[in-house]
């Protein structure tokens, strides 16, 4: 059976990532989300990771018509890519691959 097609998202949205950078210190740093899909989630960051170094991913969503308070959303995963990226403000492109869990939680982190 063929595996069905994961729907991708273009779209900038802030987030927070929380990990360790290439020298073993814990970091946070904001960023926007350039890319995300159920599997994968893509975004610039300043602070140097390495290819296998886990990364937490918190992401605000705002109040709506239908989400009566602001939540947050996070996610976590391992970094499979790094990219220098000249057009961007942060300095490497990052794209991860999610973990199978999250959380939602009420609030910012």
């Amino acid at each position: 059976m063929a595996k069905k097609k994961e729907q991708a998202f273009m779209l900038s949205l802030p987030a927070l990532v929380k990990g360790k950078d290439a020298l073993e210190k814990e970091f946070r740093e904001k960023t926007q989300i350039f890319h995300m899909s159920s599997e994968e989630v893509t975004f610039g960051l300043n602070r140097k990771v390495l290819v296998g170094s886990k990364l937490v991913i918190w992401l605000d969503i705002p109040r709506t018509l239908l989400l009566e308070k602001p939540l947050t959303l996070s996610v976590s995963g391992i970094v499979q890519l790094i990219k220098g990226e000249k057009q961007l403000k942060k300095k490497q492109l990052i794209s991860i691959q999610l973990d199978k869990k999250y959380q939602i939680e009420s609030g910012l982190q």
